[in-house]
């Protein structure tokens, strides 16, 4: 996403030479993708499916709540956030740490070793089969380091460019939201209900970005859905192509009319 600048719209833009018009589904950060595509190719797109998407104010509203957590602790991080730049910068400094000291744990077979007895831990047990095999299969894997790290440092980038695209025009558009259980064990300083209820509220704001947006919510699920709750990305998906075929069938019924 980052770097990309607007251009007009010119058939298949993925290269793939199907043609559109596209349903969008992004997940997560793949949700300012999908949001950035139709302002780039307008008219290229039937639909949209953000699924747990991405906020671009997320970190911006997270790291202030975080920091009054740690304050339980007797640890005071406001000197910190103000002294890297602000929340953004804050979040961005230590997400590239992180990375860097996995890229230097992968290439020492630590990190491999480190994760060897996850698959039977409490997190895992609740997903499908061959799920811990499948995400440790890519995040293993040097390369997959090396694109987190990118995204890390083009995360300020993207959401300027996200802010740039405020609204959808008419849309169709469906939001996937998690609903997780909140008993989970997390420090006593974590505000863990906190962040859920931001992280909700965002989820809102997305559905406001069409006039034809609507929310879902996979019940149950964390920000895995695809891996916990696949069905209701899929009827979701399906909406929309339905809606779609609909609307073409109807446009067809008023031209032999």
């Amino acid at each position: 996403m980052a770097g990309a600048k607007p251009a007009p719209s010119r058939g298949p833009a993925n290269g793939s030479g199907v043609p559109g018009p596209y349903i969008l589904v992004g997940w997560s950060f793949g949700g300012f993708t999908a949001r950035l595509y139709p302002h780039l190719y307008p008219g290229e797109v039937a639909g949209i499916v953000l699924v747990d998407s991405t906020h671009e104010e997320q970190f911006v509203r997270y790291v202030p709540t975080v920091v009054n957590g740690i304050k339980k602790t007797g640890l005071n991080l406001e000197w910190l956030v103000k002294f890297l730049g602000g929340p953004e910068r804050f979040h961005t400094f230590f997400e590239q740490a992180a990375v860097r000291w996995d890229m230097i744990r992968s290439r020492l077979g630590i990190l491999r070793w480190s994760r060897r007895n996850e698959r039977d831990s409490e997190f895992w047990v609740k997903y499908p089969p061959g799920t811990w095999e499948l995400e440790r299969f890519c995040e293993l894997q040097h390369g997959f380091l090396t694109a987190v790290r990118g995204e890390k440092a083009a995360w300020e980038e993207s959401t300027a460019q996200a802010h740039k695209v405020a609204e959808l025009g008419d849309l169709p558009l469906v939001v996937v939201s998690r609903a997780p259980d909140m008993k989970g064990p997390y420090p006593e300083w974590f505000p863990a209900v906190e962040l859920e209820r931001e992280w909700q509220a965002m989820q809102t704001e997305l559905v406001r970005l069409s006039p034809q947006g609507r929310q879902v919510f996979a019940r149950g699920s964390d920000h895995l859905i695809p891996h916990h709750r696949p069905q209701v990305v899929i009827d979701s998906i399906l909406e929309l192509v339905q809606g779609y075929r609909h609307g073409i069938d109807a446009a067809v019924g008023k031209t032999a009319e």
